[in-house]
Formats: structure tokens, C-alpha cells, sequence
């Protein structure tokens, strides 16, 4: 008994169970949609051509096995639309190769996925976490990444490295940022897909919901309160 309690709880079902189990209660007590439903993937990927400290000629050779087979997996799939399954690169601005770029910019230029971005960090302030995301858009984005609004502002989608969004750690690290929502949504930031991240300690215990947090961002891992479900047009964070 006492290893089947030490399993469990390396899998911290304690900080992610509960809303597990009323997000089936929930389900269970909806009312079955009928009709014309739409299929939504979302490939969201914590793309890391330099993982495991890998030299970059690996890192190249990673991009280019990508680039190479990645064509021939999705062009013979098409959705309702015509297009091609998109794969999401959340790209790590810590990592930054313009190698590794310029290959990626070829893939997403004949239509298969866009890079987002996706950071490691430690031990920041606000000001320092502003400072590494804005240096990230500009050089990734210098390579034609990235959505711009209306005034040319770049809006991404983040993935934050080791889960650890709004200093989500029990023990503070990887991160560093108590209102690190509100650092993203100043930057630029249109949506969050860190989550799902269990059996981390860092998942919320909000699942399968798309939403914006609860009703300030300033304190400690606000993503653990949920505010108003999102609409498409203004998703913050997706946990599933």
C-alpha cells in the first residue's frame, strides 16, 4: 500500500484529479449535440532540434528529417477545407540557430505548420522575462514567422518550457514570474498551450477547458483559476 501511495503521488493526482473528475460529471450531464460536429486537432509541440545539448549539425539533421519527410506524411490527407494536416513548431528562443530557422521557414512557406514559441527560463523578473520574449520574436520572427495584427505588432502562441507558466513549480524554479500571464499578453501573446502537463506537478487543476484565467494574473500560478470559458476569438489558455 504505502509504494501504491508513493506512485500516486509522483503522478500528483492531488493537484489535478478533482478537476478531472468534475470535468466527466460535467460531460455526462450535457446534453448530446446533434448534427454537423468539426474535428479540431491542435499539434502543439515543444519543437527542439538542439535537444539533449545535441551539436547543431544534429540539430540540423533533426530540421531535416522534417523537412524531408514531413510533406510525404500530409499530403495525402486533406481537411474539409482542402488543406493539409499544419503542424505547430513552438520554437525555443533559448535556442536560437538561424540554420535551424531558415529550414523550418521553407517547410511552413509551402503550407505545412507555422512556428510559434516556446521558452526555458529561470530565476527571471518581469523586466528580464520582457526582454528575453521580445529579443525571441524579433530574431524567429526575422525569418517570417509569426502572425502581425493590423500595426504590424507580432502575435504568437507560447508554450513555456518545463511547464513551469506562472512560476507553476512548488519550489519556484524554471521559471520565476508570478504575473508572467500578463508579461505574455503585454507582449503579444494571444494563447497559451503549456498544459496538459500532468503528471508534472505544474498541472492546473483545470482540464480539457479553453479559458482565461481567473480575475487577476498578478499572483502565483493563476492558471489555476479559471475565469470565463474563452470564445474562439480570445483564447488565453488551453488545458486538455
Amino acid at each position: 500500500m504505502t509504494a501504491l501511495l508513493a506512485r500516486l503521488r509522483e503522478k500528483n493526482l492531488h493537484t489535478w484529479l478533482r478537476g478531472y473528475l468534475s470535468h466527466r460529471i460535467e460531460r455526462m450531464q450535457t446534453r448530446e449535440e446533434t448534427g454537423l460536429r468539426h474535428l479540431l486537432f491542435a499539434f502543439c509541440d515543444h519543437y527542439e532540434p538542439l535537444w539533449g545539448r545535441a551539436p547543431l549539425d544534429v540539430g540540423e539533421a533533426r530540421v531535416r528529417a522534417w523537412e524531408e519527410a514531413y510533406p510525404r506524411l500530409a499530403d495525402g490527407f486533406r481537411d474539409a477545407d482542402g488543406l493539409t494536416p499544419r503542424h505547430s513548431f513552438f520554437f525555443p528562443g533559448d535556442q536560437y540557430q538561424p540554420r535551424l530557422l531558415d529550414r523550418l521557414t521553407a517547410l511552413i512557406r509551402a503550407g505545412h505548420g507555422e512556428v510559434e514559441l516556446h521558452l526555458h527560463h529561470d530565476g527571471d523578473s518581469r523586466a528580464s522575462l520582457c526582454a528575453k520574449l521580445l529579443e525571441s520574436l524579433d530574431r524567429i520572427g526575422s525569418h517570417g514567422h509569426f502572425a502581425r495584427d493590423a500595426g504590424g505588432r507580432m502575435r504568437y502562441a507560447f508554450i513555456h518550457g518545463d511547464w513551469a507558466l506562472a512560476n507553476g513549480r512548488f519550489d519556484g524554479r524554471r521559471c520565476g514570474v508570478d504575473d508572467e500571464l500578463l508579461v505574455l499578453f503585454e507582449t503579444g501573446c494571444y494563447a497559451d498551450f503549456t498544459f496538459p502537463s500532468a503528471p508534472d506537478e505544474s498541472q492546473p487543476n483545470i482540464v480539457n477547458r479553453i479559458y482565461w484565467p481567473g480575475a487577476t494574473c498578478v499572483v502565483r500560478v493563476a492558471t489555476r483559476r479559471e475565469g470565463a470559458r474563452a470564445r474562439a476569438s480570445d483564447a488565453m489558455i488551453a488545458s486538455s
